[in-house]
């Protein structure tokens, strides 16, 4: 279409942007857009990495209907390093080769083989946030202009506390030259700044590829859970606007419709985003100091579980994703 052509002229445009959690058949598709949208404030992760983080769900994607992803961002998992690391046993030995062998065969290796046994993380890290930058991709016109990335970053903080629950808290690291972001984290979304502590740092750099990266110094970020409830009023008013009338793009002035349909966080999980925003529990988490993922969590099942109660209603299974109760 011409560039001076009457806006009217949309049929050939893809009208909504989906957004969804990644599965096991999305791996090339991740690979290739991380490889084909580089950036100078983006570490490169190994493939072995993606590739297992893809497979399981912890990559968050925007894509037009064609299929042409726009937007991604990944959640890593980060284990404390044991203070008296033990030599494995021969058993051990040959369970791990063994399970280095099948991962291969599967496409990579999983982030987590090192990790100690029947343990979740203590922290998850948001990475690797990256924006579509090929003008001849049909995600571009839509994608360039329209701000998602805080509905990105506080979305998936969301989903990792609910879902993949970590012990402590969700972080990040910034280029310190990076002050837009640096800024939405802070201001936009409510994350604080930290100091990392050494086992925070070596294993966030045992995901990365070595050579090549930007060499300006970085800024922590966490998200502690007094930040939950601003990040949940966030997500259902940002999901609210963007399913109905359409988020604004501001370079072309248009209005970008989100399909949500696909989007785990709020239809499985409604009752929790909206318990985490709203109510007794949103109040509490708040107005306290920071007490550790894995305990709101444990507040945040035994509040449900009050209301349902309250109620005198049952829970409703709608699939097998959550780890306790279904939905949260």
């Amino acid at each position: 279409m011409h560039k001076d052509a009457p806006t009217t002229e949309t049929n050939t445009e893809p009208s909504r942007l989906i957004i969804r959690f990644t599965d096991e058949n999305d791996q090339t598709a991740v690979r290739n857009f991380y490889a084909r949208n580089t950036h100078q404030h983006v570490d490169i992760r190994q493939d072995a990495v993606w590739n297992e983080r893809t497979r399981n769900g912890r990559v968050m994607i925007v894509e037009d209907e064609q299929r042409s992803m726009g937007f991604a961002t990944v959640a890593y998992d980060f284990h404390a390093v044991p203070e008296t690391p033990k030599t494995p046993s021969l058993m051990t030995k040959v369970k791990n080769a063994l399970r280095a062998t099948f991962a291969s065969h599967a496409g990579g290796t999983d982030q987590n083989e090192n990790a100690p046994a029947n343990t979740k993380a203590r922290w998850v890290e948001l990475g690797s946030t990256t924006v579509l930058q090929d003008e001849q991709e049909s995600a571009y016109s839509m994608i360039k202009g329209l701000n998602l990335y805080p509905l990105m970053i506080a979305s998936q903080t969301v989903y990792e506390f609910l879902v993949n629950t970590p012990d402590d808290k969700v972080l990040a690291n910034v280029y310190e030259d990076n002050g837009a972001v640096i800024h939405m984290l802070n201001n936009k979304v409510g994350w604080h700044f930290f100091e990392p502590e050494d086992a925070i740092l070596k294993a966030c750099s045992d995901t990365k590829v070595k050579d090549g990266h930007h060499t300006a110094g970085r800024k922590w970020l966490h998200a502690t859970t007094d930040t939950l409830p601003h990040q949940a009023r966030f997500i259902l008013k940002t999901i609210e606007d963007g399913t109905t009338n359409g988020l604004l793009n501001k370079k072309t002035q248009k209005h970008i419709r989100l399909n949500t349909d696909q989007f785990s966080l709020v239809n499985t999980y409604k009752r929790a985003l909206q318990a985490l925003a709203h109510g007794p529990l949103a109040d509490t988490l708040e107005n306290s100091v920071h007490i550790g993922m894995k305990n709101a969590h444990v507040l945040l099942e035994y509040h449900l579980k009050e209301a349902i109660v309250d109620m005198k209603e049952q829970p409703t299974v709608i699939n097998n994703e959550s780890p306790s109760i279904c939905p949260l």
